[in-house]
């Protein structure tokens, strides 16, 4: 991703990627709602990497993978408000 010109995030950042945690069954829902959200601040997207489904140890068998060790505050932010976005930024 990539600041819009004029706003606080160019005057600092160069980029960033960030990992989007939706809470949802529905992947394009999860693809739209992410987009809305990032977009509609101070990013602009460039491309998606990958996405994929992460579960508890309880939902291995949907088909989903078990999130990394250190992420399940993300997954629990997710569930709790619907969706958590962590930004990993570098800078100008």
């Amino acid at each position: 991703m990539r600041p819009k010109p004029e706003t606080a995030a160019a005057q600092e950042y160069g980029g960033a990627y960030v990992n989007c945690w939706i809470n949802s069954d529905d992947p394009d829902f999860a693809e739209t709602e992410a987009r809305a959200h990032i977009e509609g601040g101070e990013w602009s997207t460039q491309a998606k990497e990958e996405d994929f489904v992460v579960c508890t140890d309880d939902d291995m068998d949907d088909g989903g993978i078990p999130f990394k060790e250190g992420d399940e505050h993300y997954h629990r932010e997710a569930q709790q408000y619907g969706a958590c976005y962590v930004f990993h930024t570098w800078p100008l």
